[in-house]
């Protein structure tokens, strides 16, 4: 049985948007950015009873309203942390990744020439071939 005073001293439920402005600071380029807790692909989460929603979800719903079924929310500014309803669009998903291809691999490599669909993701084959032939080579000294 639950004790009667204990519920009197549970905090008010305060919804998702009310809890979120603590935790955002506003940049000087027009960012919201969001300093609480974050994903493992570095966007930000509020938990909501017993589920996180991503802030940048919550703020565009709260202010702009619904997007259409189907659609995902693109930040123009490319920060995933940012939660300004008017940095974000609403795209098919196509859209969103088109944009968010890079132009060149992290050792430089133009991905316009070098980039292979390797499983599920763009990598540069490069790279790729270069890492095949190190495991290749440490198998054979071994």
């Amino acid at each position: 049985m639950v004790n009667p005073g204990s519920l009197l001293d549970m905090p008010a439920y305060r919804p998702p948007l009310t809890r979120m402005m603590n935790r955002i600071e506003f940049a000087d380029d027009g960012c919201w950015n969001w300093t609480g807790g974050t994903t493992s692909r570095g966007y930000g989460k509020v938990n909501d009873h017993d589920r996180a929603l991503l802030t940048h979800r919550v703020m565009y719903e709260e202010m702009i309203g619904p997007h259409a079924e189907g659609l995902q929310l693109d930040h123009l500014c490319r920060n995933t942390l940012c939660c300004n309803p008017a940095h974000l669009e609403p795209v098919t998903q196509a859209e969103n990744m088109h944009r968010t291809r890079k132009d060149f691999c992290i050792h430089g490599h133009d991905m316009s020439i070098h980039a292979r669909p390797i499983g599920n993701t763009r990598r540069c084959w490069e790279c790729h071939k270069r890492n095949a032939n190190k495991s290749r080579d440490r198998k054979e000294v071994s």
